[in-house]
């Protein structure tokens, strides 16, 4: 239909109605009622009513697309525009106010004798409003299951905000986490103090994936791991624990090691001494060791009794012991084994004598040969001297030296007081001197 053809008639207030006819086909005709009960357009099919007074759609557009098309050449586009004032008055303006919706868009589908909504996307009023000022939100529902009405799941507010009211799900696996958990790796989150236990885990990248892993499985890691990594070389402070066997060597450079306890291990080497056992030796071929106190300080001797010092050739035995001055078998034997073949002892006896009568000082000297036989045979004697005196006893106390065919033997006698009951006591050493510093004196 060309517009030449276009008749325009009936038109006027009285007629309250528009029409539009095709002059050449009188059937082919458009007409607009706007001032009747109803507004209708009329074709040539007949009649078709838009919206009753009530402003209701009776008849929607049936099995046909709505489309809303621009053809021009700049940016601009079709609005679908949706007003809402609260004034009730057509055109009048009154302002809405906070959760007025200002228009909606539903789903709805029939359950067999009605259409009932199945999902709605609404805006709504989202805070105060003022002139130039209208704060929206859009809301996304939908109906669950078993339900007539649609319920608000997803909000984006005025301030940009998105509130996820349902589960929200990654391919269609359901994120359960709650916001505060999510917070928590957020930096700026603050740090909480827990108390740490095996059960709990650690978020780690396992080859692109992101697990939960319990602490016990760090630890066996770690326990797997350390001593394989050689850049780690420095740690701070070990305030607790132990290092065990299998540890490897610990090198802290010109650090020093302090403790208050115990250094206990099989061998301890610090420069050229080594301490290993019992034994304290240079590591240095021919070596010397040197004892030298600070200041006036002395190198005291604190063995108990019988027990020996040996350095190099000597060898000193401590003398400590008590005797019954009463009684006749007021004698203390020390037996010293020297059976190495060839070998020249030189034995001194230093030891003091104290009672309720006085005291007396021994110096006894005795030289022994071990011959090729094996006999173990005195080559001379010497008392070297005597001091002190003791009252009238009816014993006096005495040190002898003397030897059998294997041993040394040495003799404290103390004196004898049958009238009096009381104690006398040997202190002091005696000296083992040999030619050779290899040679074995053992106490018997």
């Amino acid at each position: 239909m060309a517009f030449t053809d276009v008749l325009m008639q009936n038109v006027g207030v009285d007629d309250e109605s528009f029409t539009i006819v095709d002059t050449t086909n009188s059937e082919h005709q458009v007409q607009f009622r706007v001032g009747g009960a109803d507004a209708i357009i009329t074709l040539p099919t007949g009649t078709k009513t838009l919206a009753t007074t009530d402003n209701t759609l009776t008849n929607p557009l049936q099995d046909a697309d709505l489309t809303i098309q621009a053809n021009s050449a700049d940016a601009n586009d079709l609005q679908l525009i949706f007003h809402k004032s609260r004034n009730a008055t057509d055109g009048a303006h009154t302002a809405v106010q906070n959760d007025d919706k200002l228009g909606s868009i539903q789903f709805k589908g029939s359950d067999g004798d009605s259409f009932e909504i199945g999902a709605e996307i609404f805006a709504r009023v989202n805070g105060d409003v003022g002139d130039g000022d209208m704060p929206g939100e859009l809301v996304f529902a939908t109906t669950a299951d078993s339900s007539a009405s649609a319920t608000e799941r997803l909000t984006i507010g005025a301030d940009g905000s998105v509130d996820i009211l349902g589960t929200f799900k990654l391919a269609s696996i359901a994120v359960t986490a709650t916001a505060a958990e999510l917070n928590i790796m957020d930096g700026d989150t603050t740090a909480t103090s827990t108390t740490l236990a095996d059960a709990d885990r650690v978020v780690v990248n396992d080859d692109g994936t992101m697990k939960q892993v319990a602490l016990t499985d760090f630890e066996t890691y770690f326990e797997t791991t350390l001593d394989t990594l050689s850049n780690v070389t420095t740690v701070g402070a070990l305030n607790a624990g132990s290092i065990t066997s299998g540890f490897g060597t610990i090198d802290n450079g010109s650090s020093t090691i302090t403790t208050t306890g115990a250094i206990t291990g099989g061998q301890v080497n610090g420069d050229n001494i080594r301490l290993d056992g019992s034994t304290i030796s240079s590591t240095n071929t021919n070596g010397n060791i040197t004892l030298d106190p600070n200041g006036t300080g002395s190198i005291i001797n604190t063995l108990a009794a019988g027990a020996c010092i040996r350095l190099g050739h000597v060898t000193k035995f401590n003398v400590d012991t008590s005797l019954n001055c009463a009684s006749t078998a007021n004698t203390a034997t020390y037996t010293y084994t020297a059976a190495d073949a060839d070998h020249e002892y030189i034995v001194k006896a230093r030891v003091v004598e104290r009672s309720a009568n006085g005291s007396k000082f021994f110096e006894r000297t005795f030289s022994f040969i071990n011959s090729s036989g094996g006999n173990l045979a005195s080559i001379g004697s010497e008392l070297k001297s005597t001091a002190g005196t003791n009252a009238a006893d009816d014993g006096q106390p005495n040190v002898t030296i003397s030897a059998t065919t294997t041993a040394i033997v040495v003799t404290l006698t103390g004196e004898q007081d049958t009238s009096d009951t009381h104690a006398c006591q040997f202190t002091g050493e005696i000296e083992i001197i040999t030619k050779d510093p290899t040679s074995s004196i053992t106490i018997a």
